[in-house]
């Protein structure tokens, strides 16, 4: 393979879960953008983007991804909202070959419900998380490829991205 395998999506569709296990399966090193800014900044993204504001957090970001994506082929999974940069987008378009994993917004809201998310306050997550998926669904769809990840646990989704993947890269 030649290009990054890219994985985006709205936080909670298993990103972080099913990357290391495509990583893995391939034999690529594999990079979350999130858990990278953290051990930049000494500080979990949450913490950070409460602390700073979202727009230092973005800077990192854009370092970040800028970094990985000079690197050799690898599984990459930035932030859920790093689609909505138009230079990001082009970046990660041109350089990898980029799978939208998504779920439908009940399915969200069930996997987020106990989670800390710096973007979802504890008044009305549903609203929230519906006028960020309004904001990100029309990057999202510009992507190569979706996967819907409401039904398949990660192993499923993995194979998925896999068999995507080696149709499109080789």
């Amino acid at each position: 393979m030649n290009k990054h395998i890219i994985l985006t999506g709205f936080m909670g569709v298993g990103k972080s879960t099913v990357g290391p296990r495509v990583a893995e399966r391939l034999g690529l090193p594999f990079i979350d953008l999130d858990a990278d800014i953290a051990r930049a900044t000494g500080l979990p993204c949450d913490f950070y983007i409460r602390r700073f504001g979202v727009e230092p957090f973005r800077k990192w970001e854009r370092r970040l991804l800028t970094h990985a994506l000079r690197q050799p082929p690898l599984v990459l999974v930035p932030g859920g909202g790093i689609v909505l940069d138009i230079e990001h987008r082009r970046q990660i378009l041109q350089k990898g070959i980029v799978i939208w994993l998504k779920a439908p917004k009940r399915v969200l809201l069930e996997r987020l419900q106990n989670e800390v998310r710096p973007l979802l306050t504890e008044k009305d997550r549903s609203e929230q998380i519906e006028g960020l998926l309004k904001d990100r669904w029309p990057y999202y769809q510009e992507c190569h490829h979706s996967i819907e990840t409401a039904f398949l646990n990660p192993d499923q989704v993995a194979e998925q991205i896999i068999s995507y993947a080696q149709n499109n890269l080789t």
